[in-house]
């Protein structure tokens, strides 16, 4: 199971400016009856282990600088993940996880790319 990626930043940390849309509607969606509702709203969901309903998050981003993104970052707490790290992902443990997309150009808008939310799923599959 992946449970956490980590990376050692290469370069200073550029900003990433979100489109339109906000963090302040995303909920968890499969709580169990009676379960707490810590961290079930806004950025915090994705943290959570669980599905998200991510109908108003943004869908596009600008990235602040003339290099590339990684593979691998996070914002606001919230891990992103590009197309061949979430390929590689399916591959180990498919079906597992809620990848939701966003569309990352730089702010020339000269290049674009196809990166995820990635919702890490946390909770235990078997016995």
């Amino acid at each position: 199971m992946v449970w956490q990626v980590g990376c050692r930043p290469t370069k200073k940390f550029p900003g990433i400016d979100f489109g339109p849309g906000g963090f302040s509607e995303v909920r968890v969606i499969d709580l169990d009856p009676g379960e707490p509702e810590l961290y079930q709203i806004a950025a915090s969901a994705f943290r959570y282990g669980r599905r998200v309903s991510a109908l108003e998050i943004p869908n596009t981003a600008k990235w602040c600088s003339d290099s590339p993104p990684d593979d691998y970052f996070t914002a606001h707490g919230i891990p992103f993940v590009s197309g061949d790290l979430r390929a590689a992902i399916e591959m180990v443990e498919p079906g597992i996880h809620q990848f939701l997309p966003l569309s990352i150009s730089k702010l020339g808008g000269a290049d674009e790319y196809q990166y995820w939310y990635w919702v890490v799923w946390g909770c235990l599959q078997q016995i």
